[in-house]
């Protein structure tokens, strides 16, 4: 009998506690969200208790059997170290374009790391006309990061 007392007032609780809740809940946008948290709330509150009751259990995993998303986290990892040499490719170009300098082609070499950190590593620019040592080091000293250039060597043909 304290049983179902205690699982009244926590139920009673949890209806005062939900009411609050949504007359302090972020307008528009956030709603539905906000609504479908508490009412979710709300039900494990009813069915908690429940589950010790009449041999019913809801064996919910632990945090060890849950699936890895590992995987997941790596390929973003990998799509956004893409995105941001895109863009670093971009900026040193218009840079490039800005002080009048000439290129063929620009490469930014990056890693993702296990803690999927993004590592750029090098800038390689290629010219048409060699090795431009002048060009390293304005490139390395505008945007801080290890440059090196030479003569694009792939065939046009």
């Amino acid at each position: 009998m304290q049983a179902i007392q205690q699982w009244g007032f926590a139920l009673c609780l949890s209806c005062i506690c939900g009411g609050i809740f949504k007359m302090v809940a972020p307008s528009r946008s956030m709603e539905s969200v906000f609504k479908v948290a508490v009412n979710v709330f709300f039900l494990a509150c009813i069915v908690a208790p429940l589950s010790g009751l009449g041999g019913v259990s809801f064996n919910l995993p632990s945090a060890g059997e849950l699936p890895q998303v590992s995987q997941a986290q790596e390929q973003i990892a990998k799509q956004v170290a893409a995105l941001a040499a895109e863009n670093l490719r971009t900026q040193i170009g218009a840079y490039l374009d800005g002080q009048g300098k000439d290129y063929e082609k620009i490469e930014v070499r990056t890693h993702v790391d296990e803690g999927g950190r993004i590592d750029i590593r090098e800038i390689k620019i290629q010219t048409g006309k060699g090795r431009d040592e002048a060009l390293e080091r304005q490139v390395s000293e505008a945007f801080g990061l290890p440059t090196s250039s030479a003569e694009d060597t792939e065939d046009a043909g």
